[in-house]
């Protein structure tokens, strides 16, 4: 018997885990799908002449669908079945149901964590603290804090890599090295004056309108 499924992942990892003889370790039950995974590979065992095969999702958009293999035709119909479900079903709003063999879930604000565990859980321990210190330092209201797409914002802040991240991050949170900032530290060494016009006090509003022909070319304000 032949399987295919498009997660080249889960393909990976239920092949490994039907070589393996030794006991699971405990940090591999932290698996993304692990419920999915076990219950794929215990059920594979009752069948030992069954073979897992990697299939190409969405060939349907490069190729007309009659021309496809049947693994890909089937591909197609399931991912559209699995679509329409999404798309129908409230399961968003209830826990995944518990798969046979699973011992345990993890439960965070009324959703199954299926994957990144560990995350869920730094975040919930932290997420009080962090709004508190957020809406202080923002002089946000509640209701503002609540209507920002956070998971957004943080896909959104991740795209930015190496050295544009950082200056992403200080410059949401108002950590930029403005002069009135750095001059806290030595007033001599580092004065508070903006070192493009010459502002006796660049703060951070001053750093977003300087006058500066330099600045205004890459300025978030435009010319």
């Amino acid at each position: 018997m032949h399987v295919y499924c498009d997660n080249q992942a889960l393909v990976d990892h239920v092949n490994e885990a039907q070589e393996k003889s030794r006991p699971q370790f405990p940090n591999e039950a932290l698996k993304a799908i692990l419920d999915v995974l076990q219950a794929v590979v215990r059920l594979a065992k009752l069948l030992p002449q069954i073979t897992f095969h990697h299939i190409k999702g969405y060939q349907d958009r490069q190729d007309a669908l009659d021309k496809l293999s049947r693994p890909a035709k089937l591909n197609v119909q399931a991912d559209k079945l699995a679509g329409n479900y999404l798309r129908l079903s409230l399961h968003k709003d209830t826990p995944a149901p518990m798969i046979e063999g699973t011992h345990c879930h993890l439960i965070y604000n009324g959703q199954t964590v299926a994957s990144k565990h560990r995350k869920h859980i730094r975040d919930h321990r932290r997420t009080k603290e962090l709004k508190t210190y957020i809406m202080q330092k923002t002089q946000m209201s509640g209701a503002a804090f609540a209507d920002i797409d956070w998971q957004s914002h943080e896909r959104s802040v991740n795209t930015f890599k190496d050295g544009s991240h950082m200056f992403l991050v200080k410059f949401l949170h108002g950590w930029l090295p403005v002069g009135k900032l750095v001059s806290r530290n030595d007033p001599v060494k580092y004065p508070s004056v903006c070192p493009s016009c010459d502002e006796p006090v660049e703060d951070f509003k001053h750093f977003l309108i300087c006058p500066n022909p330099e600045r205004r070319k890459w300025s978030v304000c435009g010319p």
